[in-house]
């Protein structure tokens, strides 16, 4: 537990570190670095089409606003952040990170809001992706002109899942002990 919170504090400090960078060859080389350690630990980056979109935007907007330069330094931090996050999350883990700023806020609340908001970001992607499928088996396919058109359809389905799951996850919290009076 002691190396995971020197990782996290790693991560805290070397995020506002990178963020002061300003020089092109030192941003290559932490880039770099950061891409051997992904391959030394085997360490798979998921990318997500909604991250590449948001890194084209924030280029785009910087080059827009700013110049190439300024562009090319913020989207580069942003992916150098992007493979340490998923490097140091890769050997803490996500319910660890929990325990870690629980530890660090010294509050067992906090501990177990994290543990319940870290565990529910995978069943909602699962969800929306189950959602999506049965939608589209419903010839009602999941694009963003149905969702503006009759987004009640996507809401309801989603939540009426999402507080079946909270009511199965709560059990499951009351079965191990947990109860709600948690201090």
């Amino acid at each position: 537990m002691f190396i995971n919170s020197l990782l996290f504090l790693f991560l805290l400090c070397f995020s506002i570190i990178i963020f002061f960078i300003n020089n092109y060859y030192i941003l290559g080389i932490i880039l770099i670095i950061s891409i051997l350690l992904c391959l030394l630990f085997k360490v798979r980056l998921p990318i997500y089409k909604s991250f590449l979109i948001l890194l084209i935007i924030n280029f785009s907007l910087n080059y827009l606003l700013g110049n190439l330069g300024d562009a090319f330094i913020v989207t580069i931090r942003l992916v150098i952040m992007f493979i340490m996050v998923n490097l140091i999350m890769e050997k803490i883990g996500i319910y660890n990170l929990s325990y870690i700023i629980g530890k660090l806020t010294h509050s067992k609340s906090i501990t177990l809001i994290l543990v319940i908001a870290l565990s529910f970001i995978p069943i909602m992607i699962k969800e929306i992706s189950e959602i999506r499928k049965s939608l589209i088996t419903k010839n009602f396919p999941l694009s963003l002109k149905n969702i503006l058109k009759r987004p009640d359809i996507f809401v309801i389905t989603f939540f009426s899942n999402l507080f079946k799951r909270v009511n199965d996850m709560e059990k499951v919290m009351l079965s191990k002990g947990i109860s709600d009076d948690y201090q």
